[in-house]
């Protein structure tokens, strides 16, 4: 059995290529995050939930969707709206 030690440039490399991939996969999402709109009107949540203005009504209606009212302004938190979405997430074994 052969013990791989490596040289101070190889640690350095494969240091780099290992934090390269983490940051690689998780940077994406997490700039995502930071940069989102916390609250979004009704247009934000046609475009995300891609429906109409009277389907995103029935689901206010329905108690489907929370929203925050404020005289005549309607607002909705995108945490709510992703909850909404995975609620109907079906596992790939088709199970929900």
């Amino acid at each position: 059995m052969k013990t791989f030690i490596p040289t101070k440039e190889e640690y350095k490399r494969i240091a780099y290529q290992q934090a390269k991939k983490a940051f690689g996969d998780a940077l994406p999402e997490a700039i995502r995050e930071a940069t989102r709109k916390q609250w979004m009107d009704t247009a934000d949540v046609m475009e995300m939930l891609q429906c109409s203005r009277r389907h995103v009504q029935h689901l206010r209606d329905s108690e489907q969707l929370e929203y925050y009212q404020t005289n005549r302004t309607i607002r909705y938190k995108h945490s709510d709206i992703t909850a909404y979405l995975n609620d109907g997430k079906v596992a790939a074994g088709g199970a929900k």
